[in-house]
């Protein structure tokens, strides 16, 4: 169990994103948030039949609905809204949110339901730390003052929007509208600096004391528990899988030595260049 100490105190944490937004006592804070970042009123949300779905990682029935549904999903009308929070994005998370959207999308389909029908899907993506690399819309990464960027993947069935958490922490306090308050405060380290944000906005003072709640919540921090443990295992299994594959690079390449192959050979048949090669053949096996 991990203490409140070893809590993690920001909402762009995975689980503690997913975990506050999705908790049905703040059912009319994702509303809200889902007001804020779409073209729908809270009055008329509230008037929906909104369809939550989320379980945690330790509670899922079905071990494919992450893949199919991503973090959290949404539904109404012939609407699904697939909400994603990054505290890292790159190129694989881009890749991830289209398929998320993609798969969402196929799925709402009945057999032999034509791909124009009426079912949209809409992707809500929070990102942070952005990779240079990254191939998206250049707006991600040219202007500092740009926090939304669309991103139409095919027009009028789905899409995704993305808003930068990195550069709505930049903003002064004076600069900001509700998209941006709710971005500063999913990025806000703890508790005091979401309390600042969140000045003169009730709904999302509550939330930050939902938040300081939950964390000090002994049934929460088991469940922290069990994921810090969880990801700490895949974390040195992925390590011993490298070693693995380092040491069994490292055996190939000397072996190939030994009958004589050259540096340029080896370089061909292995993708590495002579000085990675180099560098590896002065490891011991």
């Amino acid at each position: 169990m991990l203490t409140t100490k070893e809590m993690p105190t920001s909402l762009e944490n995975d689980l503690l994103f997913k975990e506050i937004l999705t908790h049905p006592k703040n059912r009319d804070k994702l509303i809200y948030f889902l007001a804020c970042f779409t073209n729908f009123t809270e009055d008329y949300l509230n008037k929906q039949n909104l369809k939550v779905y989320y379980e945690h990682t330790f509670l899922k029935t079905k071990l494919q609905d992450k893949a199919l549904r991503g973090d959290i999903l949404i539904e109404f009308n012939d609407l699904k809204i697939n909400i994603e929070c990054y505290s890292n994005f790159d190129v694989a998370s881009f890749d991830k949110s289209l398929m998320y959207v993609m798969r969402i999308y196929a799925t709402s389909l009945e057999r032999g339901e034509n791909y124009k029908s009426s079912h949209q899907v809409l992707g809500i993506n929070l990102i942070d730390n952005l990779e240079n690399d990254t191939i998206i819309n250049p707006k991600l990464q040219s202007n500092a003052n740009v926090v939304y960027d669309e991103t139409i993947v095919l027009n009028n069935v789905f899409k995704i929007d993305f808003y930068r958490l990195d550069l709505a922490k930049k903003l002064s306090y004076n600069e900001t509208n509700k998209q941006v308050t709710w971005l500063k405060f999913i990025g806000a380290k703890d508790y005091n600096e979401r309390k600042k944000i969140a000045k003169g906005d009730q709904k999302l003072t509550e939330l930050n004391e939902s938040i300081k709640e939950y964390i000090n919540d002994e049934k929460t921090r088991i469940l922290f528990g069990e994921w810090a443990e969880y990801i700490a295992l895949k974390k040195g299994e992925r390590n011993g899988e490298r070693k693995g594959e380092r040491k069994g690079l490292l055996k190939t390449i000397q072996n190939m030595l030994k009958n004589n192959f050259t540096l340029e050979d080896i370089s061909k048949a292995t993708d590495l260049s002579i000085a990675e090669i180099e560098k590896l053949r002065k490891e011991k096996p």
